[in-house]
């Protein structure tokens, strides 16, 4: 054997590919966005409270001053200074838990998207790939399993309505148009909640991911994503598969 022959090591990759599983990822980063916004949730009571404790005092004085301002004033302007520093210490405490969860909306669907188009790479041909990769998002989660002979999804039936959802939300995020509301002191404005801007959307987003990709799984008759199971929030996104 010559010493060129003797240095070559055999390929072990020829028959083998690797791909990233980017749904994977987007899924375990919005996990991970929510968990970081549920720690926000102990800063935004203590905020609370602080302007409660201060908005009681208030009441107090001026009550026992038969609510006459002038009468009470030297006693409520500090407490009123200290309400307004509490007032943007609540919208301050907010800034977290708004952030993360808008960052939970758009990595859920972009989960979903991912999935979708990794299932459709992988089963479709020809000019149903060529439709597919044309039509909106809904469109393709109700198209692809139609065209596989599958049940589908109803769009009016879980989990596509909180699809459905979730996607309304992620749109009027990305192309935000300036909601306004009258403004109450101590509080935040309720137009988050039309912009699913809380825990409890947070919660659902990620669900609809689980309910969406565990039902067209179950249809396939396929194994579920390693991916989706709970408490894994860290893997490597690097699948490798015979060529």
């Amino acid at each position: 054997m010559n010493q060129e022959s003797h240095n070559m090591k055999p390929d072990l990759t020829d028959e083998w590919q690797t791909y990233m599983q980017i749904d994977a990822m987007y899924f375990h980063a919005a996990r991970q966005a929510h968990a970081r916004a549920k720690e926000q949730i102990l800063e935004i009571k203590k905020a609370k409270d602080n302007w409660e404790s201060l908005e009681q005092k208030y009441d107090s004085i001026l009550s026992k001053h038969d609510e006459d301002i002038l009468s009470a004033y030297d006693e409520i302007e500090p407490i009123f200074m200290g309400m307004e520093s509490a007032h943007y210490i609540i919208g301050e405490a907010q800034g977290p838990l708004l952030k993360e969860i808008a960052v939970v909306h758009i990595l859920c669907t972009a989960t979903l998207e991912a999935h979708i188009n990794s299932v459709a790479k992988e089963m479709l041909t020809g000019k149903h790939q060529a439709l597919f990769e044309r039509l909106p998002l809904e469109a393709k989660w109700l198209f692809l399993p139609k065209v596989l002979g599958l049940a589908g999804f109803g769009p009016g039936r879980e989990p596509f309505q909180s699809f459905s959802r979730l996607l309304k939300y992620r749109n009027d995020l990305i192309h935000y148009k300036g909601l306004r509301e009258k403004w109450v002191y101590g509080s935040v404005p309720k137009f988050i909640n039309q912009l699913g801007l809380t825990l409890e959307d947070s919660e659902k987003a990620i669900a609809a991911v689980v309910g969406l990709v565990s039902e067209l799984t179950r249809q396939r008759a396929i194994e579920l994503p390693i991916w989706l199971r709970k408490g894994l929030n860290e893997m490597s996104y690097f699948e490798i598969v015979s060529d």
